[in-house]
């Protein structure tokens, strides 16, 4: 067998562009030979229909700024905003105490202070003798908890119990007591531990005054206000009236009719505002309005395929769908943006918007909707909803819109932990009642404690019969009431209108000699008013956490407060009626 190699040959071709003239230029052009084939195009895409072939190249705007004065609680005083947002103010709750778990851990903290300090072991073992630590008996606890809880039980001072009196010793004239039995060599070591011991305490959270808890329990939200100030204008107050606890935006704010009592606090300074007149000004182009899916501004170029507006299917009644089609195929490129950077903390409202076209025309453009262009004047038309503006509450009772945009102080950035906290809020149509499930409280141990778990850990005493009861079975009437859910009943005294609720401690007869609430939500409503509508069908839940955040100055807040959700929630407590139960 023969094998024979067949030769094998590569060609290698390049190829270059080769111009007849000097350059490329030419070629590179792409000349249209045909003008009447552009011309064409052009009439079949309807562009000779064009009444105004003018765009917009400069706009110079004018933006009154009327600062924020104060914030006002419910009960009490104007307060000065400062450098603080405003949620700073209206989501922080009442100081309460603290808990063992809290007591336990500051203790600690002091424990290591007196150490830095140089405190001898011997004074400080006099500290925690004078003032240790117990267990409640009482205490909200799990298994685990009540562990914790009982390896610091006297190791560790008690907080609670230590605070009012280093806090006297510390005061100007005060000393330490006899009974806490410090040496007298370690008299200044443990004054420096109290003193820095204390601030810590007192920076630990930022609680509202007593007087001005901006919580409504029988609307279940925040309810507070600011105030407006101006040097050009009255005075007028921007309310909240049903703030869930939430980051605060615009529409969270409605404008009371009548003008504010007076400003007593003075108007800040806020950046790129001119002192002199208190305005915002400027001048700038504008620029295209663009959004994903926008047809493209250019011919001869393809859209994004990700949004494919010809394969948006609409049915005769559904008009929102279609108009937005429509506004993205017809008008889209007709609308321009002019950013303008306002400083928060104000109501801003343009007093001049000047557009100036391609053309070298200028016209001045007004408030789209009729709205209230001052507060204190009249309404320049019939008024008419539109989107960031707040409502004028009018002493006649109808709304209209100030033309303006209020930009609140708030938070950027929150960090919010776990709910310690949370009560939810059900409707009983069947019962025509309400329940209140305290499903979560914040435990002795400084952690949240579930309610519904430790009440199906807890076994039901067995049901005793009659000696003389020979029977194999026994018949309940009905089930007791969970330990953690509280019937809301209608109060015949707050209908009609409007209809209230009263949250009642019952049981089998009317009778219920259970627990009272343990939770903060709860603990103030007993006997207390909650309106009906407050407790919808879907059910409501509201929250307790602990939240972290920074002020404008970079100062770290923290706080606990509430937070209202609505949805979600359907069905009732685990009640039984009539059963037959089998030995």
């Amino acid at each position: 067998m023969t094998v024979t190699a067949s030769p094998s040959i590569t060609t290698w071709t390049r190829l270059e562009p080769r111009a007849r003239g000097d350059s490329l230029t030419p070629s590179l052009e792409a000349s249209v030979y045909d003008p009447a084939w552009m011309l064409a195009r052009q009439w079949q895409l309807a562009e000779f229909r064009g009444q105004d072939a003018a765009f917009p190249v400069s706009v110079s705007y004018t933006v009154d700024v009327q600062p924020l004065a104060g914030y006002q609680p419910p009960a009490s005083g104007s307060e000065a905003v400062g450098q603080y947002p405003i949620e700073a103010f209206a989501w922080p709750e009442p100081a309460t105490a603290l808990t063992t778990g809290a007591s336990a851990q500051f203790g600690a903290e002091l424990m290591r202070l007196l150490s830095e300090n140089g405190c001898s072991a011997a004074s400080t073992a006099n500290i925690v003798a004078a003032y240790p630590l117990s267990i409640p008996a009482d205490a909200t606890v799990d298994a685990q908890g009540r562990d914790y809880l009982a390896l610091m039980a006297g190791r560790l001072p008690d907080t609670a119990k230590l605070e009012p009196v280093l806090r006297s010793a510390t005061a100007p004239g005060g000393s330490l007591p006899s009974q806490l039995g410090v040496a007298a060599a370690d008299v200044s070591a443990v004054l420096a531990a109290a003193t820095a011991w204390l601030a810590q305490l007192d920076s630990f959270a930022l609680p509202a005054a007593g007087a001005a808890d901006a919580w409504e329990p029988s609307r279940l939200e925040h309810q507070f206000s600011v105030t407006v100030g101006s040097a050009s204008g009255p005075a007028f107050t921007l309310a909240a009236p049903s703030w869930p606890g939430r980051r605060l935006e615009w529409s969270d704010f409605d404008v009371a009719g009548q003008a504010a009592a007076s400003v007593a606090l003075g108007l800040p300074n806020l950046p790129g505002v001119d002192p002199r007149d208190a305005q915002v000004s400027g001048t700038g182009p504008p620029h295209p309005l663009t959004y994903p899916g926008a047809p493209n501004r250019r011919y001869w170029t393809f859209e994004d395929a990700n949004y494919n507006l010809a394969a948006v299917t609409v049915s005769t009644d559904d008009l929102a769908r279609m108009l937005i089609v429509e506004f993205a195929c017809v008008y889209g490129n007709d609308w321009y943006l002019q950013p303008i950077p306002l400083p928060a903390g104000a109501l801003h409202t343009i007093r001049r918007l000047a557009v100036t076209n391609s053309f070298g025309e200028t016209e001045v453009l007004g408030p789209v909707a009729p709205s209230i262009p001052m507060f204190g004047s009249a309404a320049d038309g019939t008024p008419d909803w539109c989107i960031f503006r707040s409502n004028v509450i009018q002493a006649d009772g109808t709304t209209a819109t100030l033309n303006g945009l209020f930009l609140p102080p708030n938070i950027v950035q929150v960090q919010a932990s776990p709910p310690i906290e949370e009560v939810i809020f059900i409707r009983d149509d069947t019962a025509d009642i309400g329940w209140a499930v305290e499903h979560t409280v914040l435990g002795s141990d400084e952690r949240p404690f579930d309610r519904y778990s430790a009440a199906m850990q807890q076994a039901p005493a067995p049901a005793t019969a009659p000696a003389d009861d020979a029977s194999t079975v026994r018949y309940l009437l009905e089930t007791d009431i969970p330990p953690y859910c509280y019937a809301l009943i209608p109060d015949p005294a707050g209908q009609p209108p409007p209809p209230q609720l009263l949250l009642r401690r019952v049981g089998v007869g009317g009778q219920y000699t259970g627990p009272p609430p343990l939770g903060q939500v709860l603990g103030g409503l007993e006997n207390q008013p909650l309106f009906d509508q407050e407790v919808p069908v879907i059910g409501t839940t509201v929250r307790r956490r602990r939240y972290v955040v920074r002020g404008f100055d970079g100062e770290v807040l923290m706080w606990t407060g509430r937070e209202r959700l609505i949805g979600g929630r359907y069905g009732t407590v685990p009640l039984a009626f009539d059963q037959v139960l089998a030995e």
